[in-house]
């Protein structure tokens, strides 16, 4: 449930620093070079540079001048070893325990249990009826409050800067990654994120400490995910009868005519459906065929291989169900805030 966790402090102390790496400050080829601002203080030595990095297997820490030390870690990639088996409320606050502790045995030292996060994202994971592409359609009709949409490969997101609402293809950034998991075939991940320190402290109504979240009860944070994602993208309908697609329909129609009409199996895949979708009826295919002078005897036989595939998309169409903008709109809020309840 908990997917992402990012805490700052400005006040911290470096024990040992022999695996942080320094960038030093930025400046022009012109320019005279500058050391930049003060990182942090180890021993009796100021450490200067335009920030500062350390990377752990549990963890990842950046520090800044006159910004602090911030932290961030997965609690599942810290109990599980990757970010698709989420963790329950017992292995997330174990996960804090080994966070804490791993940044004491790395010589870092902040009063972590009152630090504030400024960063939070809260997911949930559904066995979808379709592959995730299928469902880009929709994101394109749905709008969120007052947030951009953005379209990238196996993902959508809407975001205003404060808050983001993220949906993907979990199987395929795990592959993507080279981290392949066991896992449902259609798996789609829902993920509301809190994106700053006020955003946190805004719609987080738990708190906004590490000692808070260890006091929250996963149910309660499972309806916090669902009534924020419900009010943040699910308020307007998108037009309910506007046409979409199934991938396992027609999967199931292009195999029909691969496997009947070999070669020429796409051409009358193609034929079937602009029937379908342009005319509406053989009887209209028909009555513009004739119109445009074809002779009655090639209309006749020609519709009648036509009317053979019509048939058999139509047949498939109602065994599954055609669908719509509608049925895939029903079929998202059905499993991430219905089911979730």
């Amino acid at each position: 449930m908990v997917d992402k966790v990012q805490i700052a402090v400005s006040d911290f102390k470096i024990a040992q620093d022999d695996n942080i790496r320094i960038f030093p400050a930025s400046h022009l080829a012109k320019e005279t070079d500058v050391t930049g601002g003060v990182l942090y203080q180890c021993g009796s030595r100021f450490i200067y540079g335009s920030k500062a990095v350390l990377n752990d297997k549990l963890w990842n820490l950046t520090i800044k001048p006159g910004f602090g030390m911030e932290v961030h870690f997965n609690p599942a990639v810290v109990v599980n070893g990757n970010n698709f088996y989420r963790v329950n409320e017992r292995e997330f606050r174990k996960s804090l325990d080994m966070v804490s502790d791993s940044l004491i045995d790395q010589g870092v030292y902040f009063d972590f249990e009152n630090a504030n996060i400024t960063r939070l994202d809260v997911a949930n994971d559904k066995e979808m009826n379709e592959p995730f592409p299928v469902y880009v359609p929709l994101f394109r009709f749905m709008n969120a409050k007052r947030a951009r949409p953005i379209e990238y490969e196996n993902g959508y997101y809407f975001t205003n800067g404060n808050r983001t609402l993220v949906f993907y293809d979990k199987n395929a950034e795990m592959v993507r990654n080279k981290k392949p998991v066991s896992g449902g075939e259609n798996v789609m991940r829902c993920e509301y994120r809190l994106c700053s320190k006020d955003a946190v402290s805004r719609f987080a109504e738990f708190g906004n400490s590490i000692t808070s979240m260890r006091k929250v009860a996963f149910a309660d944070l499972a309806e916090f995910h669902r009534n924020s994602i419900a009010d943040f993208a699910f308020a307007d309908i998108p037009e309910p009868e506007t046409s979409a697609y199934s991938y396992n329909t027609e999967k199931e129609i292009i195999m029909f005519f691969k496997a009947k009409y070999k070669r020429n199996g796409l051409a009358m895949y193609h034929k079937a459906r602009a029937v379908l979708e342009r005319f509406g009826s053989i009887g209209n295919y028909r009555d513009v065929l004739l119109d445009c002078g074809y002779h009655r005897s090639y209309v006749f036989r020609h519709i009648k291989a036509v009317k053979q595939a019509v048939s058999f998309v139509e047949r498939v169409e109602s065994r599954h169900g055609k669908p719509s903008i509608g049925s895939l709109y029903a079929e998202i809020h059905e499993r991430f805030i219905r089911e979730a309840a």
